[in-house]
């Protein structure tokens, strides 16, 4: 037997917590009797003496075998990931418009885009094309932007072309939305109820301050705060199979008075079905938010009986949608991509979507991305597979290593805060 190499120690007084970032797994159990068989390696003795520790040191992968790598079968694990066709991911980017107008926004708004007869027709083609040449169990169907419910009925409109081929060749269907959430209507929402639906929705802090940040395209509009709370409320009352990621941006403004959302949001979540998520709006300086903030938002959350992270550990074979072979971004315009968080110009198109359906790809582009490798330093580190990691985007705009664990934060930071929620979680489970 040996001691897993993911294994975290983390004392609490006469007590231990043991986190195992292979098996994504916990055990709290007595200091001394850790420290005088499992780490001095008395595996015989412990389970002589201790047969349930030994047990569930074993179940939980803290304990395992002579002969069983753990970094070489995640790797190979990973690899299968990428190159999976089980399930085929496909981004539909509806429109560069949007009816918002926030001032961090990375893309390019262009008025009254918006996606074409002919680019569904070939979209539809493709899904045919690609199944035929190979068959995938799941279509998830990613729809973007812009703002993608500005055009509602052409989503329906496109899941109304796809459902027969599903029915015929026999794959499901999920549906995803990226959305501000302000369009949503009932009506909308009683249309997608046959579906697993996914949303991600943002709100930029309290009502105040999210208002001056969240403004409406047209200036006479106010107040997409509560709209986006009737939005959520929609959500929850009209929907059974749903998850909802409710993500929280951060920065120095919107951080000040981050704490009284709780109460605000709160009656507008199902706490089965939704989690908070909280991410540092990328252009401001990091070491200017106070995480003091942050964390007591965090705990608050989870004393609530919300999952909620924001140093985010869970386990993940890769560290973004586009790190995977079977996945593509379709503009509106009939272009392809691969990445959602660049613009959507011709320098990162990866090719385009021919009229019959077929995809034409820049091989070297596609290639690049794909034979991007874990870095050494990632490799070799004992959170590998709880990381977020470096996605294939961020390797190709900066090859140099670094980790991407958040300053001032420890590793025990990030395990406590899976742990609390993990707690959060076997709690509403029950």
């Amino acid at each position: 037997m040996n001691i897993s190499k993911y294994n975290h120690y983390i004392e609490q007084g006469e007590s231990c917590i043991i986190f195992n970032a292979y098996t994504v797994s916990f055990l709290i159990t007595n200091k001394r009797d850790i420290n005088k068989f499992l780490l001095m390696g008395n595996f015989e003795e412990l389970e002589k003496e201790q047969p349930q520790l030994f047990y569930d040191l074993c179940k939980k992968g803290m304990l395992i075998p002579d002969f069983f790598d753990e970094k070489a079968t995640y790797i190979s694990d990973v690899m299968d990931r990428k190159f999976s066709g089980k399930t085929y991911h496909m981004i539909i980017n509806m429109t560069m418009d949007c009816n918002l107008r926030c001032w961090y926004c990375y893309e390019n708004h262009i008025d009254n885009s918006v996606i074409g007869e002919d680019t569904i027709s070939s979209i539809i083609k493709h899904i045919k094309l690609k199944y035929d040449k190979a068959p995938f169990e799941l279509l998830t169907l990613s729809f973007f932007g812009g703002e993608p419910l500005l055009y509602k009925e052409k989503i329906l409109h496109i899941l109304s072309l796809i459902n027969p081929i599903a029915s015929i060749k026999g794959f499901k269907i999920t549906i995803n939305f990226t959305t501000n959430s302000t369009l949503l209507t009932k009506d909308f929402v009683d249309a997608i109820k046959g579906y697993h639906s996914t949303f991600q929705i943002t709100l930029d802090g309290c009502r105040n301050i999210h208002n001056t940040i969240r403004k409406y395209k047209d200036k006479k509009a106010i107040g997409s705060y509560d709209r986006i709370l009737e939005s959520l409320s929609l959500i929850k009352e009209h929907l059974s199979d749903y998850e909802l990621v409710l993500r929280i941006n951060v920065s120095p403004q919107t951080s000040v008075g981050l704490q009284s959302m709780v109460s605000d949001i709160e009656p507008f979540l199902d706490p089965q079905r939704a989690t908070i998520a909280v991410h540092k709006v990328w252009q401001v300086n990091e070491k200017k938010i106070d995480d003091c903030i942050i964390n007591n938002f965090v705990k608050e959350c989870q004393t609530r009986g919300f999952v909620c992270t924001y140093l985010d550990l869970k386990y993940k074979l890769c560290s973004c949608y586009a790190d995977n072979l079977n996945e593509v971004v379709i503009n509106y315009d009939g272009r392809v991509y691969k990445c959602t968080a660049r613009k959507f110009n011709e320098a990162n198109s990866c090719g385009f979507l021919r009229e019959d359906g077929v995809i034409i790809w820049d091989y070297t582009k596609l290639m690049n991305r794909m034979n991007l490798q874990i870095p050494e330093r990632c490799i070799n580190c004992d959170m590998l597979p709880v990381c977020s990691k470096r996605c294939s985007q961020s390797l190709l705009d900066e090859p140099k290593e670094f980790c991407v664990l958040k300053e001032g934060y420890s590793k025990v930071d990030y395990i406590i805060e899976l742990l609390n929620n993990s707690i959060v979680s076997k709690k509403r489970a029950k």
